[in-house]
């Protein structure tokens, strides 16, 4: 994913390329995306059903992201070459998407939650990790999308 992004990222916008590790450090990321690192962390070291939730939340619309994702960069490569494109970018979505990795990752998850929700507690949990996810997550979006407005 690093590669392909940075890829794009270079031909597309002259970014330089950047490390993921080292991206929490740049000027391009907001706060509300070290603000969704440090909830999904939170999220996952509280309990193993909060982890199993916000995992289930995050893996069941994977699919849909990236799938969106891919067609967004689809739809906004102008100096790429579609060939580099296609095997150096592009690869990343469709071994994801088209394989069916993604509904996998889902179905486990589901499965997984299913397996170990045995009390009402461990519901409780598990319903608090998913909302919990998707609830900063969404603060992450929203405020990307508040972003591209400012700068558009």
């Amino acid at each position: 994913m690093e590669n392909a992004l940075n890829l794009y990222g270079e031909a597309e916008f002259s970014l330089a390329p950047i490390k993921v590790q080292e991206a929490k450090h740049s000027d391009y990321i907001i706060p509300e995306t070290i603000a969704y690192r440090e909830g999904i962390q939170e999220l996952l070291n509280d309990s193993y059903p909060r982890m199993l939730g916000v995992a289930m939340a995050l893996e069941t619309h994977a699919d849909i992201m990236l799938t969106n994702f891919r067609n967004a960069f689809r739809k906004n490569r102008k100096n790429l070459p579609e060939d580099v494109y296609h095997n150096k970018v592009e690869v990343y979505f469709n071994s994801h998407v088209e394989n069916g990795v993604e509904e996998r990752h889902a179905e486990d998850a589901r499965m997984c939650v299913i397996n170990n929700c045995k009390t009402q507690e461990d519901y409780k949990d598990i319903k608090d990790g998913a909302l919990g996810a998707i609830k900063v997550q969404q603060n992450m979006w929203d405020a990307m999308y508040q972003r591209s407005l400012d700068l558009g």
